[in-house]
């Protein structure tokens, strides 16, 4: 109903908020992105604690898998992160967001459709080495 739709609004303006808030907060300025020095900085929203060292957390994160976290993909994943804290109890939260970015970078390696485990290790190399850019 409407009250759901409200409620989710509200979620989505906290994770905007606090997406811009931390990518402002880590951006090295000049820079339109994160590289994983940065990445491993994020804090989480209130209430969807997350471990920014888990690598499928960052795989997940890093949606377009260029080694680099722009505002946009943050935000994304902040929505993500605010949706599940609906749908699971505060209490296995993290366990289950671990769980289901495991899935999902398991699920692209293992696809010959999205490249397998050849795009997976470039993307690997782009994180660890700043995107491919300079850090």
């Amino acid at each position: 109903g409407a009250g759901a739709s409200s409620s989710a609004n509200v979620y989505d303006d906290t994770a905007k908020r606090h997406s811009l808030a931390e990518f402002k907060r880590l951006c090295p300025e000049g820079k339109d992105y994160l590289v994983l020095t940065q990445m491993r900085q994020l804090q989480s929203i209130e209430g969807a604690p997350m471990d920014m060292n888990h690598l499928p957390t960052l795989y997940v994160l890093d949606s377009n898998h260029d080694g680099k976290i722009s505002l946009d993909e943050l935000i994304r994943f902040a929505k993500l992160c605010a949706s599940k804290a609906r749908d699971f109890g505060a209490h296995e939260y993290q366990m289950q967001m671990q769980g289901l970015c495991t899935l999902r970078m398991y699920d692209a390696a293992s696809s010959p459709s999205t490249g397998g485990v050849a795009a997976f290790a470039k993307w690997f190399t782009l994180l660890f080495s700043g995107g491919g850019g300079d850090r």
